[in-house]
């Protein structure tokens, strides 16, 4: 098998519509048909649309081609609809069948109207002997591609993957062959396949029933190099170019997400240019284009927003988006290694072990998910006029003005009755999304959590952010950055080409001196003239007049201006 033949993922804005633009898929992992090959079980797991089906479409296209082996490619996703045991195993047999008499392969589809028709059969060994009889049929080796294997439900997840190990140990003996390979693919490794086994239902631990799995792989975000190439194909297609500003920029905000990378360019050629490919795309077009898909309510961030409701999500996000130096008692590893392999976080760049979201615009979203159920009801409608003058804007003025909101309303803001809402409101309140069909219902534990142990260190960060948005509402560009760590949440507003940095810390993280050079540092990246620190003191002993005061540094050539918030003990 020849590893550049298989491609995946496209633009599917292209001058001819049946043009697909891809990227070798295995260019992305190496792994995938060395594995096939030394008759390996192994797992593909990577985030929501980052390319595995249109992978297992190409794989199992090139595998039946080439004539070696016979492959099958089968979606679970049906499956995920019951608990009821009996009938998720209906669900995987008849996948199967169904699988086996569209095939194109006479021999893999004469097998439709023979396989598992007793339905007497009890679920425990079904698949099993499906699988075994198949194999015993055909004169070629099978090769069995599983996807969305995750969503199996706990209660049928363990005996499927039991019959599945049973079949692969006894696959030598006489009649019992079983497939030459078999690959699970999903959004997550199978330690976090949600089981029974532990009482917490977070993950089966290790590999365990599946423990003839040799390897987990996983598909990579594209490179640099891969978006030019991508975007490049398009060129090639319809000659319109792109400029390696907008390549940068592109790179900026998706850091190589695929789906991202394509949405960008698909929805600048789509919905900016109406397909007039005599125009090239710009890196301005690229920052247009990022803005206002974070603001669009795209079917991709409805799963980041269902992750999101998930308190051992939550948890993590909140050390994150508050900058904190480590994680909160109760995070479990397992719990960092899921929101990494989600897609949600990546290690923060220099090799401090930080964790960041993997992209801008993940970053941008968070935010807003997380901040969507703070109200900021009482912030005048008309309030946005007051610090913009068309010319610059008065953020030293707009912060005095939160700091008093914060003083009026803090209190009330952080009161159970009216911002710690349970996540069973989570799509009023919290997340804005329902529930995607298909997705694991809410346990009762999740719907009865209280948010205040959830989101107690980011919640003042969260609030500024939310008031910042709503005063400014797109009259000024708000960017944000946090990484755990960081022990700051950065801000930066653009308004008319100049850029206002704000540095967001809860005090006693860092020394005043060391803060105010971190904020040096952060004026000095963004090329402005002054800068502002927000800092929210939790200390008991002091009065709510002695923790709100407004100070200047001008100690330096640059003036900083200082802001103290009260904050309530988590």
């Amino acid at each position: 098998m020849k590893q550049n033949e298989i491609k995946t993922f496209n633009i599917t804005g292209s001058c001819d519509p049946s043009l697909h633009y891809m990227i070798p898929a295995l260019d992305r992992n190496h792994r995938i048909t060395d594995m096939i090959e030394r008759s390996s079980y192994f797992v593909i797991h990577s985030p929501r649309q980052s390319g595995k089906t249109t992978l297992l479409d190409a794989l199992t296209e090139k595998i039946n081609r080439d004539g070696k082996y016979y492959a099958l490619q089968i979606s679970l996703f049906g499956a995920n609809v019951s608990e009821d045991i009996n009938f998720i195993f209906d669900v995987i047999a008849e996948s199967i069948a169904k699988e086996c008499k569209s095939s194109n392969l006479p021999a893999i589809a004469s097998l439709a109207d023979e396989i598992d028709r007793n339905r007497e059969d009890i679920y425990v060994f079904r698949i099993r002997d499906m699988l075994r009889n198949m194999c015993n049929a055909l004169e070629k080796e099978l090769i069995i591609f599983f996807d969305e294997a995750d969503t199996i439900p706990g209660s049928a997840i363990i005996p499927f993957l039991s019959q599945i190990r049973d079949g692969y140990l006894n696959r030598l003996k006489p009649n019992k062959k079983f497939p030459k390979s078999m690959v699970l693919v999903g959004m997550i490794d199978i330690a976090d396949y949600k089981t029974k086994v532990r009482a917490d239902g977070y993950s089966a631990g290790t590999s365990s029933p599946f423990n003839v799995r040799r390897e987990s792989l996983s598909l990579p975000d594209f490179s640099k190099k891969q978006i030019y190439e991508l975007y490049g194909q398009h060129t090639a297609a319809s000659r319109q170019s792109f400029t390696d500003g907008a390549i940068d920029r592109a790179w900026y905000w998706t850091e190589g997400q695929p789906w991202l990378v394509n949405a960008l360019a698909n929805l600048i050629i789509d919905l900016k240019l109406n397909y007039d490919y005599s125009r090239t795309i710009d890196g301005d077009m690229i920052d247009d284009m990022a803005n206002d898909l974070i603001l669009q309510n795209q079917t991709h961030f409805h799963s980041l927003a269902e992750r999101l409701k998930e308190p051992r999500v939550l948890r993590i996000m909140d050390a994150v988006v508050s900058g904190a130096d480590r994680f909160h008692k109760g995070v479990l590893p397992d719990d960092v290694r899921y929101c990494t392999e989600l897609g949600l976080l990546k290690p923060d760049k220099g090799g401090s072990g930080s964790l960041r979201p993997s992209n801008p615009i993940y970053q941008e979203v968070i935010v807003r998910i997380l901040s969507s159920g703070i109200l900021m009801k009482t912030v005048p409608a008309d309030i946005s006029s007051k610090w913009t003058d068309g010319i610059s804007l008065d953020m030293s003025g707009l912060l005095q003005e939160f700091q008093k909101h914060w003083v009026e309303n803090g209190e009330l803001m952080a009161s159970d009755s009216r911002i710690l809402v349970s996540a069973n409101h989570a799509n009023i309140d919290f997340g804005i999304l329902d529930n995607d069909a298909g997705s694991d219902p809410l346990s009762a534990a999740d719907r009865n959590v209280n948010l205040a142990s959830l989101l107690s260190e980011s919640f003042c960060v969260l609030v500024l952010f939310s008031f910042l948005q709503r005063v400014l509402n797109g009259g000024a560009l708000i960017q944000r950055e946090f990484a755990l760590g960081r022990k700051f949440a950065d801000i930066v507003a653009t308004y008319k080409g100049k850029r206002y940095p704000i540095e967001v810390k809860i005090k006693g993280a860092l020394s005043r001196r060391q803060s105010l050079d971190q904020l040096q540092g952060y004026i000095d990246r963004c090329n402005a003239t002054e800068g502002w620190l927000v800092v929210f003191d939790r200390d008991e002993t002091k009065t709510l007049k002695e923790k709100s005061s407004w100070e200047i540094d001008d100690s330096g050539k640059i003036t900083k201006y200082i802001v103290n918030c009260w904050a309530s003990r988590p």
